[in-house]
């Protein structure tokens, strides 16, 4: 349960709380934190699974055109059976990632984003992979007044201790609608291979959301996410801010 839910969540945030990322980069010298929390049910084989994720998302423009960025997330995973309780709890792997964007026209943007994952989790405890991976994704936005589309496609080097699948490939979409001026309505479409061995069945999801901008540095956001897929947890609400220095 929680490999599916850090495989899916291990690169640095987009505009929670859609998974697709954009080609946006912050400009030099500025800082962006995203404190994002999600909430998963799913119902499996009459067990009933509840995680919560917690991940800060630390930003640096480096350059005009290049950002490096921190994730560190924090899980809490509750099983709850007829006759007991079992919690897992604990510091995830961290990722740092280089995002570059390398083109702009007429409202089109590429960017790649390069990864590495850093094996800081309990693997013992199904928390971390014991292994360094690295990923690589390629951006591709492309903006109109009131609307934009973003969409992605990765490949995730799942090095792992945990007898996964190594290679995970990632494509997801997503659109942006301005429905007010401090407001936006998002929806996003997303599938990666599932790195259990013993499924074929990949995760895909599906989400809606809002993201409203009280100031122009400031962002709250709130969303449900749901499962397309029986690999993908049934139910995920999802709730973040951020912040941009």
């Amino acid at each position: 349960m929680i490999s599916l839910i850090f495989i899916f969540r291990g690169i640095s945030f987009a505009a929670h709380p859609l998974i697709t990322d954009d080609t946006g980069v912050q400009g030099k010298n500025k800082w962006q934190l995203e404190s994002n929390m999600e909430y998963g049910i799913e119902k499996e084989n009459g067990k009933k699974y509840k995680t919560i994720l917690y991940t800060n998302a630390l930003t640096f423009g480096y350059s005009d055109n290049i950002d490096l960025i921190l994730s560190a997330p924090y899980v809490w995973e509750k099983d709850e059976l007829e006759w007991e309780t079992i919690k897992t709890n604990g510091i995830s792997d961290l990722t740092f990632e280089v995002k570059k964007r390398f083109y702009v026209n007429n409202g089109l943007s590429l960017s790649l984003k390069p990864g590495v994952r850093i094996p800081t989790g309990d693997k013992d405890k199904g928390l971390g992979s014991g292994k360094m991976g690295y990923s690589l994704y390629l951006i591709l936005s492309k903006e109109y007044e009131k609307l934009n589309f973003h969409i992605n496609g990765g490949y995730i080097r799942n090095e792992n201790k945990n007898d996964e699948r190594k290679n995970i490939y990632h494509f997801s979409i997503a659109a942006m609608y301005k429905i007010f001026g401090k407001t936006n309505i998002v929806a996003d479409l997303g599938s990666e291979t599932n790195p259990d061995k013993d499924s074929s069945i990949n995760p895909v999801c599906g989400i809606i959301g809002f993201i409203y901008s009280p100031k122009d540095n400031f962002d709250i956001d709130f969303g449900f996410k749901t499962g397309l897929s029986s690999s993908e947890t049934d139910n995920t609400y999802l709730f973040g801010l951020t912040w941009r220095w």
